[in-house]
């Protein structure tokens, strides 16, 4: 049970730095708050691998995060997480399997104390959707 707590802990602790970082403090369209939460379970399945965590972690945890940080009502984030599970699979939408994947990479970056570097790969997701957005 103290490694469950231990890994909720230490999710949140990201998520908080993340969001701080990043200077999240609210989301301006359902685009930007599905981007943070693809990018959040990037960091959340690199965080369960380094701690030896089970995919149903990952799932509670990202559900979780859905209701108190990205503000779904219970049922959007059973179905948000669910949608970010299937995009680990390339072949159902390769935008959001790369946000996951940057994601994986802003763990990382977090951990070494990267800021800028994490602060950068974000912006350049966002910055990459705006430009297809006005094309």
């Amino acid at each position: 049970m103290k490694r469950k707590a231990d890994f909720l802990k230490k999710a949140k602790e990201a998520s908080n730095d993340i969001s701080r970082i990043l200077r999240i403090t609210k989301f301006q369209d359902e685009l930007a708050r599905q981007v943070y939460g693809a990018f959040m379970f990037g960091v959340l399945n690199a965080l369960a691998y380094e701690m030896g965590k089970s995919p149903t972690d990952v799932q509670g945890m990202m559900i979780e995060l859905s209701i108190h940080e990205l503000g779904y009502e219970t049922n959007q984030a059973v179905e948000f997480c669910q949608y970010v599970i299937n995009c680990t699979d390339r072949e159902n939408n390769p935008t959001t399997y790369a946000i996951i994947h940057r994601g994986m990479e802003g763990y990382y970056q977090l951990k070494e104390k990267k800021e800028a570097e994490l602060i950068t790969n974000y912006e350049d997701i966002i910055k990459a959707l705006k430009d297809v957005q006005t094309r």
